[in-house]
């Protein structure tokens, strides 16, 4: 049964040859005896204003074509030719212009339907394959909507995302933290993360050494083991750019060597914020509806994240380790994803109030409030008042705003008035990627009168 609604064919009625033979013959025959009938001294209309006869030979012409048109004007001249000869009509002279513009209509006529015959003919066949065509497409189409459907059902149903991926990276961090050759022992454990929230089914995970694949053996792997060489494009380009390289890049597309080519789908560096690679993980197999641009910007951001955390694990950071030190860490790393992810990001700065008590109270609540991936870090500013900077990952201007009232209602409860309405200082900046950490920070602790040049000498001494 066809899946689309059908339309009427638009053709001629298909009648037998017999019949449309049998029916010239009638209309042939019939149209004279008319006339006798009529009258009987002028049966071919010879002698009227309009030439009746002509629809004789026209009828079948029109209808079935040249043969059928030209057999009943050669039947109609023949008779008009014998009642002439044989006087059995009155007719003075033998009518030679009206029988060669009866010939001379018909063919004419008769031509054109055929040819138009011939075109309707054409489309019908072109019709019937479209038509078949198209019932084969609307099946596929329906088989192909109920399986992204059922797919799409399962992957609402998943509650795998980016901020709880990044918050079982905050957690598995200070189990690693302190170690040595941290890479290699959580190696299984980026792979499963992987798999978990980015849908990988087969993937290695490889050391990096000054911007060399140190050995050809994996660390780590996942699904169906297979190796990679050293000169593999994908990975060569993924360690040179320091960024994630998949099947569709021009180094890729470009190689000549066939063995380069090792159905390696992507390649992403596991490096800090600083550009320090790690490792890198191979990836070999993923759902095809999983390898889409929003999925493989979801795997990156995953391993610039592990990457800061085994910088972090061996005491890497370039500001040191303190907790100014791991808060500017993590500000680069979400300008970072934010200039080469879209990774939305807002941080907040609270002066809090001069009282003690209430700015302690205050303290407790913002931190109390904090969600899985928010940063906070308290310091003193140059008037002895408490300022929290917190670093608000994934959260948009609207979801601010939705925070922002959040906790309206929560000062109001506990503190009995609007935090507007306190001695409390609020501003904050929307993360657009272009900054950089010493004009932000500059800028920030400016306002809120701390000292910043001192901030940088600790760290630099601790580093």
């Amino acid at each position: 049964m066809s899946l689309i609604r059908r339309t009427p064919q638009v053709s001629r009625i298909r009648v037998s040859s017999r019949v449309a033979w049998l029916e010239t013959v009638l209309i042939t025959f019939l149209v004279p005896l008319f006339g006798y009938w009529v009258h009987e001294d002028d049966p071919f209309f010879l002698n009227h204003a309009f030439p009746w006869l002509l629809f004789a030979p026209l009828l079948p012409a029109m209808r079935y074509g040249f043969g059928h048109g030209f057999t009943s004007t050669i039947i109609l001249i023949s008779m008009i030719t014998i009642a002439w000869r044989f006087e059995l009509a009155p007719i003075d002279h033998f009518p030679a212009g009206y029988v060669l513009g009866l010939l001379m209509l018909t063919m004419l006529v008769g031509e054109f339907t055929d040819m138009w015959l011939r075109k309707l003919g054409k489309q019908v066949v072109i019709n019937k394959a479209q038509r078949k065509r198209l019932d084969e497409f609307t099946r596929n189409y329906q088989l192909l909507k109920v399986s992204h459907d059922r797919l799409e059902n399962r992957l609402a149903a998943s509650t795998n995302s980016l901020r709880e991926a990044l918050v079982n990276l905050k957690i598995k961090a200070k189990s690693i933290e302190g170690q040595s050759n941290v890479l290699k022992k959580v190696s299984v454990d980026i792979l499963t993360m992987l798999a978990d929230y980015s849908y990988v089914q087969s993937a290695n995970i490889y050391q990096i050494k000054d911007d060399k694949l140190i050995n050809t053996m994996p660390l780590g792997s996942l699904g169906n083991f297979s190796l990679v060489d050293s000169y593999n494009p994908i990975i060569r380009k993924s360690i040179e750019t320091g960024q994630l390289v998949s099947i569709n890049n021009e180094a890729y597309e470009e190689d000549d060597n066939p063995m380069n080519k090792n159905n390696l789908l992507a390649a992403v560096p596991v490096s800090d914020v600083e550009g320090h690679i790690w490792g890198v993980v191979a990836i070999h197999e993923m759902p095809f509806v999983a390898f889409h641009h929003e999925n493989l910007q979801l795997i990156a951001v995953l391993c610039g994240h592990i990457g800061d955390l085994i910088s972090h694990a061996e005491h890497r950071y370039s500001y040191g380790n303190s907790e100014s030190a791991v808060f500017l860490h993590f500000l680069e790393r979400t300008i970072s994803d934010r200039k080469n992810f879209d990774v939305e990001t807002i941080l907040l700065v609270l002066t809090l109030p001069k009282k003690k008590d209430l700015s302690n109270e205050i303290e407790n609540m913002l931190l109390g409030q904090m969600r899985g991936l928010d940063r906070a870090w308290v310091q003193k500013n140059k008037e002895d008042r408490t300022v929290v900077f917190l670093l608000m990952p994934l959260t948009s201007i609207i979801e601010f705003e939705g925070y922002r009232e959040r906790m309206s209602q929560i000062f109001k409860e506990r503190v009995g008035q609007h935090w507007k309405s306190m001695d409390i200082e609020t501003s904050f900046r929307e993360i657009t990627g272009k900054e950089t950490i010493n004009n932000l920070m500059t800028e920030l602790c400016g306002v809120t009168k701390i000292d910043w040049e001192k901030i940088k000498h600790d760290n630099s001494n601790s580093a």
